[in-house]
């Protein structure tokens, strides 16, 4: 499989609020888990979008629902727009 993904979504993290970002990823440190950074180099389109929340509770990294849908939203459309400007069809149809 030369492609196993179309795209990948990652979060941007930069929109998060800071103090809490930071008090956050010191918690994943603790169990040695560190964000993935995205270098601007893969084979597959990746975008970095804002979608993470941060559970201030559990200082927990989330992804907020109202935030996907939007950039869901948009990736559909962007799809559907770029099939009808190549003509190309759905391989179901």
């Amino acid at each position: 499989m030369e492609r196993p993904f179309d795209l990948i979504l990652m979060a941007d993290l930069n929109s998060l609020n800071k103090g809490f970002l930071k008090k956050t990823l010191d918690s994943y440190s603790m169990e040695h888990s560190h964000p993935i950074k995205y270098k601007g180099i893969s084979k597959i389109k990746t975008i970095s979008e804002d979608i993470a929340i941060i559970d201030k509770k559990n200082l927990r990294l989330r992804h907020g629902e109202e935030k996907l849908s939007k950039i869901f939203v948009k990736i559909i459309k962007d799809y559907v727009t770029e099939k009808k400007e190549t003509g190309e069809k759905n391989p179901k149809d």
